[in-house]
């Protein structure tokens, strides 16, 4: 059970920055073809072999750009500024844990960072439907479609979260900064039972009862290179403060409270988070070689998970 846990709750989304692309003939036929690939691209140009070089590089000691990008460079790009005139794809397919098919009965909002209440939905998600998730609960709710995804158009450089709730899972976010930039961004998110959060929350822990949801909450942290790849040996810190709060790494598909760092899939988190706006960091490498890798913010709330990769930043 763990071992799925660990491996596929990790929401995938499109890189923050530029995908790596595979060298070919057609890989470009002019400058402009660079700039389109994205972020990282826009200051190549199209060598005479079809490949995008750097500007310095000659067409005679041509490298790919491929193998030229540093995975961690996007953290020198400004985030991008939200451009309602510019807009991007956005999809999210929720698969329950249990089962491995799509949630049955699960409805779902997306919502901006900047409305930690979601007062105003995004009217543009779609699914199966409008949804209800009771009196208490708010508007902008919509079913998930049969195979467990929802679909919505945003604005360039939007920030915010998926809220998905049903009877048979706590309230689960997944937020999606950092800003996005790329045409197409999709995201996975696996649903659990609190019989499994308590299950992974026991086993990291080594004792029952470790999870006190009532007043905290559960939160993975990712860490993701530019290309959303996982960045192995990370190691995470929050600014959460709490006697009961217990960070954790994923390791051979197992928790761990012991070790100090994450396996090569960077996977991690943290247990009884209290409530509130909480900052998670990432860094990669030991003592004088500790390099942060970036940090993302979220809003964690009392008995729901929420999870949230932190990609290179400043």
């Amino acid at each position: 059970m763990i071992c799925v846990i660990a491996t596929s709750l990790v929401a995938v989304g499109s890189g923050a920055c530029s995908l790596l692309f595979a060298t070919d003939k057609d890989q470009c036929a002019t400058d402009g073809d660079c700039a389109a690939r994205g972020a990282g691209f826009e200051s190549l140009r199209c060598s005479a072999d079809s490949v995008c070089v750097s500007t310095n590089v000659t067409d005679a000691a041509t490298e790919s750009a491929d193998s030229a990008i540093d995975p961690l460079a996007c953290a020198n790009l400004p985030a991008p500024s939200p451009d309602p005139s510019k807009q991007l794809a956005m999809t999210m397919r929720y698969t329950d844990f249990s089962t491995g098919a799509a949630p049955m009965n699960t409805v779902v909002r997306l919502c901006a960072a900047t409305d930690p209440n979601c007062d105003n939905a995004r009217a543009t998600l779609e699914g199966d439907g409008p949804g209800d998730a009771g009196p208490e609960a708010g508007s902008g709710w919509i079913k998930t479609r049969a195979d467990g995804t929802v679909a919505a158009k945003v604005e360039l450089g939007f920030e915010g979260f998926f809220e998905a709730r049903a009877v048979q899972y706590p309230n689960t976010y997944r937020s999606t900064s950092p800003a996005l930039r790329n045409p197409t961004n999709e995201f996975e998110q696996l649903l659990l039972r609190p019989a499994e959060i308590k299950f992974l929350a026991n086993e990291a822990l080594s004792k029952p009862g470790a999870y006190e949801s009532d007043g905290h909450g559960l939160v993975f942290v990712f860490a993701r290179d530019c290309n959303q790849q996982p960045i192995p040996g990370a190691s995470f810190t929050t600014s959460a403060t709490d006697p009961l709060l217990q960070l954790f790494y994923i390791i051979n598909s197992a928790p761990s409270i012991t070790d100090t760092k994450s396996d090569s899939l960077g996977r991690g988190g943290f247990i009884n988070v209290p409530p509130g706006i909480h900052t998670f960091n990432a860094f990669i490498g030991d003592g004088d070689q500790k390099k942060r890798i970036g940090s993302g913010r979220v809003l964690v709330r009392a008995g729901a998970a929420t999870t949230i990769a932190v990609a290179p930043s400043r």
